[in-house]
């Protein structure tokens, strides 16, 4: 009676282990995580787990409320931001590669009229880059956006807190 008892117990434990981690997928969660990337990570956990990123690099300018730095993962066709002076919470992150996708089928390569089907108006329309053809649809409450490149194509897909739109972006 003892080893079935202790068999179920370790049977429920191992499940509750499998059920509390992200799955390995390619969506991208609105507000929460890009694949098996969440907002809660740190930069640290994201070295540990895909290895040293290929480029680190500082930002500011353009349409940025402050400076943040740039860590690239080229192969996993993922970014992950930190503000300048925390470089391990992570801000923002960012799918530039058309593998990840939102529920509602967003991703790389979409039109900016699925974006506006899929999320409606956005909270904000801003120019990130020098070219008039970068634009940035925010989706404040939701915590998504999305960077456009000439013809209204995505660029890239990134994802925040809901309601920090306007500590990371001037508009």
């Amino acid at each position: 009676m003892k080893w079935i008892g202790l068999i179920l117990l370790l049977v429920l434990l191992g499940a509750s282990q499998a059920t509390s981690q992200v799955p390995d997928d390619k969506l991208i969660v609105e507000g929460q995580r890009i694949g098996k990337w969440t907002l809660a990570m740190t930069i640290a956990n994201l070295v540990q787990m895909n290895g040293p990123f290929d480029a680190s690099r500082p930002a500011e300018g353009g349409d940025l409320a402050r400076p943040v730095v740039l860590h690239r993962w080229e192969r996993l066709g993922l970014n992950a931001v930190t503000s300048a002076g925390d470089t391990q919470r992570i801000e923002v992150l960012v799918a530039f590669s058309d593998e990840h996708k939102t529920s509602k089928g967003i991703a790389v390569k979409a039109r900016r009229e699925n974006v506006e089907t899929a999320y409606g108006t956005p909270t904000a329309v801003t120019q990130w880059g020098p070219s008039p053809f970068s634009i940035r649809l925010t989706y404040d409450q939701m915590g998504i956006g999305v960077n456009l490149i000439e013809g209204g194509v995505v660029d890239a897909v990134g994802i925040f807190r809901p309601g920090t739109a306007k500590q990371l972006w001037k508009f």
